[in-house]
């Protein structure tokens, strides 16, 4: 689908890592749905209901905040029932996806479409659902196929679509229809089912990453960091803890020399057997390994 603007072959992408994780479990979030949606009956209370869940509804949002702040990422998991809105997202997705992540990493395009979903999800509470006063579920991940859009068309503008249009004239005709759409429905008028206001959430977002990739990447890094910091405190927290144990143990051996075995109280001979124990188990280890 895209071309460098120096070549003029067509070329359709190998799949990256996570675009092809994140293909795949969005296509298998959508066929639970659509089975849902099948085995709801006529009425499809079942499968409205799953949707007012884990779809972003400002609704739930005014009357139950706590139970549903997992919605503005669960949101970008779900899509219409008519295979569409999958499409077009997965299309995104492949094209716009890969050239993202094998341009720059994993990590910085995982960011990207996940504070692009993010984001998308929270403008869309704060246009549509406080502002315009929509109850409307929205779901898609329409938000976080903008953002990296539009942070792939920022980072390389000229990238030919189609053979012949730069990325970044793609870019701006879809935000300038998100837009000028939003406009109407302030205007009470078109509203087409499309929340507009989560697509531009998502389009800013991209936009700031495409420019500013190391504040994105940065946050990006402090959440993968996380497990590793847990272990260097879990470490710290053993070294302290044997080093206070050592120090108890010196303690009740320096008494044992100035006064006799006699001298320790039955907690205190208990201190040091346990010790003993620790001790010989953890040579039996060391052997062992």
């Amino acid at each position: 689908m895209y071309r460098e603007a120096a070549t003029s072959t067509l070329q359709f992408p190998s799949l990256t890592p996570w675009v092809k994780r994140l293909l795949l479990l969005n296509l298998a979030i959508w066929l639970g749905t659509f089975v849902l949606y099948l085995a709801a009956g006529e009425s499809k209370d079942a499968y409205f209901s799953f949707i007012r869940r884990f779809g972003v509804t400002p609704e739930l949002w005014r009357t139950e905040p706590w139970f549903a702040f997992w919605q503005p990422l669960s949101y970008a998991l779900l899509h219409d029932v008519g295979p569409r809105h999958l499409l077009f997202n997965s299309l995104t997705l492949y094209f716009m996806g890969t050239l993202l992540e094998s341009g720059r990493g994993s990590r910085a395009f995982l960011g990207v479409y996940v504070a692009g979903a993010l984001v998308g999800g929270l403008a869309y509470l704060l246009v549509d659902g406080l502002i315009l006063g929509s109850s409307a579920p929205c779901i898609g991940a329409s938000g976080a196929c903008l953002a990296v859009l539009v942070a792939a068309a920022v980072t390389w503008p000229m990238v030919m679509i189609f053979g012949a249009i730069p990325l970044w004239i793609v870019a701006a005709v879809l935000v300038a229809m998100d837009f000028a759409n939003l406009l109407l429905s302030f205007d009470g008028g078109y509203g087409g089912g499309a929340a507009f206001s989560a697509h531009l959430g998502g389009a800013a977002l991209g936009f700031v990453a495409g420019k500013r990739p190391e504040l994105l990447l940065g946050a990006t890094n402090w959440f993968a960091e996380i497990p590793a910091r847990r272990a260097r405190r879990r470490a710290q927290r053993a070294v302290l803890a044997a080093a206070a144990q050592r120090e108890r143990v010196d303690e009740l051996l320096a008494k044992v020399s100035r006064e006799g075995l006699s001298a320790l109280s039955a907690a205190e001979r208990k201190e040091l057997e346990a010790f003993s124990r620790e001790m010989g188990e953890r040579r039996r280890r060391e052997r062992s390994g």
